[in-house]
């Protein structure tokens, strides 16, 4: 049994080189001081989102003014949150599913369950991108909803997933995607395409070595300028992957 996270997935249908490199032989990127700091900020918010999950009001979270602002902002642009007496909470949210020999995990920051429908939210800790609509190709939008669909008793039009961006000192925007069967036909044909290949790869990557490639596709931006790079240029490339870089450039966030 192989798991797989919207990362995995992502990362193997942009580059199969890439996936061999980080998940396979688990080459990891050098750590990025800057990229670091900049990273406290997302950590201080989601667990600040946690502990308001769990009862607690902003002032007794925290008492940087910045964290405070960006929590009641949240909360005023978005007071349905937490609205116990007609919807179930819950921060940090874990769920499963089985397709053939892969684990499909998910892990939401927030959700809400109401009697009928279900609304998960992510936080971004910073500004919205100006191509953020292309987040609905994402495979962390698509599994999200596929797998919320697949495991509840909700009908896919009673699901939605909306991204909140949360910059320190900047007001929160919001993009929400609305579910329907016909995108969740969509990404089960696509899901079932995806794993089925990443199968033939890792058997033959597994059983005699074969390298996972691009197949037909000659050029790929996310891969060195040639396939038989050295470590050193592996960790280069590998530094800094992820859904923002998906996203484009995003200015960094000064702390």
């Amino acid at each position: 049994m192989f798991y797989l996270s919207q990362a995995h997935l992502e990362r193997f249908q942009r580059c199969p080189p890439t996936f061999q490199a980080l998940y396979l032989e688990q080459l990891t990127a050098p750590n990025d001081p800057n990229y670091l700091e900049n990273q406290q900020w997302g950590i201080r918010f989601h667990q600040a989102m946690q502990q308001l999950q769990l009862g607690l009001s902003p002032a007794q979270i925290t008492i940087d003014p910045n964290l405070h602002q960006s929590l009641q902002d949240l909360l005023t642009a978005q007071p349905q949150l937490l609205d116990q007496q007609q919807q179930q909470t819950a921060a940090e949210y874990r769920r499963t599913l089985m397709m053939d020999d892969f684990l499909l995990t998910i892990i939401c920051d927030w959700i809400n369950f109401g009697a009928d429908t279900l609304q998960i939210y992510d936080w971004k800790t910073y500004r919205q991108p100006r191509q953020s609509e292309e987040l609905k190709d994402h495979w962390q939008t698509k599994l999200y909803l596929y797998v919320m669909a697949e495991t509840t008793g909700y009908q896919p039009e009673q699901l939605a997933m909306t991204y909140w961006f949360i910059a320190p000192s900047e007001t929160p925007q919001s993009l929400t995607f609305q579910y329907n069967q016909t995108w969740h036909q969509q990404i089960q044909t696509e899901l079932a395409a995806l794993l089925t290949q990443l199968q033939q790869d890792l058997d033959q990557y597994f059983q005699d070595g074969t390298p996972l490639h691009h197949g037909d596709r000659q050029t790929c931006s996310h891969c060195p300028p040639h396939q038989h790079f050295s470590e050193v240029e592996t960790l280069d490339f590998l530094a800094g992957k992820s859904l923002e870089d998906f996203l484009g450039e995003i200015k960094a966030v000064q702390l």
